[in-house]
């Protein structure tokens, strides 16, 4: 007798990055940013992280008008 041997597959789920986009308004803060965009404020050190060549060296210093990129 033959038993043929079949393996489970199992799903994996894939992880799919969210990415948008939020344009500075005055006022705002990266803080401010992090909790609008992603539900908590301590985020706000990866958005600085993902937008770094645009805001540059200072994460205090984002102007009016700078379109940053969010990935959640």
């Amino acid at each position: 007798s033959t038993k043929k041997v079949t393996q489970k597959t199992t799903k994996r789920e894939s992880k799919k990055v969210k990415s948008s986009t939020y344009i500075v308004k005055k006022g705002d803060t990266l803080s401010c940013i992090a909790k609008k965009m992603t539900g908590t404020a301590s985020n706000w050190r990866a958005i600085y992280n993902q937008n770094k060549d645009l805001i540059g060296g200072n994460p205090n210093k984002i102007k009016v008008g700078q379109k940053l990129v969010i990935k959640i």
